[in-house]
């Protein structure tokens, strides 16, 4: 009995350090609050969390403002992102930004300064190795837009995108050849000021050589 316990203890011991050391977590968090001269409070939380474990990581963003400095209110669960790398292979599911051909085809970002978050929801998959890098990617992506509403921090409408992309860059010798597709279809209002449901399906298309 003694010496099945201390076999036991063992194994658990050797395998928490073996999580222990393929394990990590870190976070940041950014707490803002003011106050106008016309009466106008504002306090906007963001925590950021990152967890990684082997080839697997994920990135979690909560969101506590009532009311932001700009935009609407929200508190909450606001972006999740599931990451997989072995090799010259990588997956990502949930919130994505990329930027592509220096940002002149595609700059997705997130600046809660000036309230433009024009990242996408879905998936996103790449391959990378010493002659090739693929990036694909498909999913959705809604835009708040500030135009036209009573209060000029609030947004009162958003556009909805339908997006897939391929960017493919290939290596000879010291030249670079890169080509890129990127389509958007946009579910637009027809009159966002009047609250007409999305009567609009407008279709973008761009092509690039490099």
């Amino acid at each position: 009995s003694l010496m099945r316990r201390s076999i036991f203890f063992n194994v658990l011991i050797f395998s928490q350090s073996i999580l222990l050391s393929q394990f990590s977590f870190n976070g940041d968090s950014q707490m803002k609050y003011g106050e106008s001269k016309n009466g106008f409070v504002y306090s906007e939380n963001l925590i950021n969390t990152n967890l990684q474990f082997g080839n697997f990581s994920n990135w979690i963003q909560f969101e506590f403002s009532d009311p932001p400095e700009l935009g609407r209110p929200y508190s909450g669960l606001r972006k999740i992102r599931l990451e997989f790398q072995q090799g010259p292979i990588g997956l990502l599911l949930g919130d994505i930004y990329n930027i592509w051909g220096r940002g002149l085809l595609l700059n997705q970002f997130d600046d809660q300064g000036v309230d433009i978050d024009n990242g996408l929801s879905g998936l996103n998959f790449k391959y990378i190795n010493d002659k090739y890098n693929v990036n694909l990617m498909h999913g959705k992506a809604d835009i708040w837009k500030l135009e036209g509403g009573e209060d000029d921090r609030i947004p009162i409408y958003k556009l909805h995108h339908n997006i897939l992309a391929l960017d493919i860059e290939t290596y000879v010798e010291n030249i670079t050849l890169g080509f890129s597709y990127l389509q958007s279809i946009v579910f637009q209002p027809y009159s966002p000021l009047d609250f007409i449901k999305d009567t609009l399906n407008l279709t973008h298309k761009l092509l690039g050589f490099r």
